[in-house]
């Protein structure tokens, strides 16, 4: 209860403050204090999540005999209510992210370095994931669990199969196991390349360098550090702005192009909640509606010729 307590004003990136360098826990909440401008603390949802974390492992030590109780049930403040509202891009928007240093080179491979210019190409889940979205509106942990055998032809499309057919593999709901075709554009700039050259590699995953957790969030630190750059180049100007919201440009862009919404859930897999939807095992949507719908995701204003 302690813990919860500092944990409710524990400044916000502490650890990389030079004022708070070699403080105890105690003393930097205390050090925050003084300060003639103090550093803002974590939300209540940043502080549930931390609970929530010590919270798993506690149950762990329940299951597994170390405790006899979970220690942090019903320490959970409440939720402070829906989400922030997500912004779409604008194409002068998409045309800044993916001319920025990151798309074309940078100054090292390091998330630090990557905003700055230099002769460094990353081709990487950092560099793929963004674009994926962009062209598909899948999540991000979607694409950055996907295996080279889900990169695949049927008949002559190549198709994005997005299951849990893994003990690691997980999705957000049931509607979200679907197949989605491959976008031209990610065909011309060398998706399907990088994937043969993963598996001619013996690779299991796409992006192999992505550690994928047994239990918690896939690609966390991505979307995190994904947020701070768009930040860095200038494209995130609002709370609004996250990485998210590659996946929200998508379903705008789509309805549009005139594609209604009961349409559009077919390959952003959001969850459905009809009767019908309960019936049957087949996916919903047929492959040629599919690929007519990523055909029709287009960005008129952005020329990304330079990545192929």
């Amino acid at each position: 209860r302690e813990w919860k307590e500092i944990l409710a004003e524990w400044p916000v990136k502490a650890t990389e403050t030079a004022v708070f360098k070699d403080l105890s826990i105690r003393e930097v909440v205390a050090k925050n204090k003084t300060l003639a401008a103090p550093k803002p603390t974590l939300t209540r949802n940043t502080l549930r999540r931390y609970l929530a974390s010590l919270g798993g492992f506690c149950r762990w030590l329940v299951k597994n005999d170390y405790l006899d109780a979970n220690p942090v049930t019903d320490m959970l403040p409440k939720k402070n209510g829906p989400a922030n509202p997500r912004d779409t891009f604008t194409d002068e928007a998409l045309t800044t992210l993916f001319t920025s240093p990151l798309f074309t080179t940078c100054k090292s491979t390091e998330w630090r370095d990557l905003d700055k210019p230099g002769n460094v190409a990353v081709r990487d889940h950092r560099f793929w994931i963004p674009l994926i979205m962009a062209f598909s509106g899948a999540r991000p942990a979607e694409i950055a669990q996907l295996h080279a055998v889900d990169i695949r032809q049927d008949g002559d499309i190549w198709i994005m199969d997005i299951n849990d057919e893994d003990e690691n593999k997980r999705t957000k709901n049931q509607n979200s196991k679907r197949v989605v075709p491959v976008h031209p554009e990610l065909i011309r700039i060398g998706f399907l390349k990088h994937c043969q050259k993963m598996a001619d590699a013996g690779e299991k995953q796409v992006f192999p360098e992505v550690e994928i957790p047994k239990e918690g969030q896939i690609a966390a630190q991505f979307s995190r550090e994904f947020n701070r750059y768009m930040t860095a180049i200038g494209v995130k100007t609002s709370k609004a702005i996250v990485t998210y919201s590659l996946r929200h440009t998508v379903t705008d862009r789509l309805r549009l192009a005139g594609f209604m919404d009961n349409e559009i859930e077919t390959i952003v897999g959001h969850e459905k909640r009809t009767q019908t939807s309960k019936y049957g095992k087949r996916r919903e949507g047929t492959l040629k509606l599919r690929v007519e719908l990523v055909n029709a995701i287009a960005y008129p204003g952005l020329n990304i010729d330079h990545l192929c």
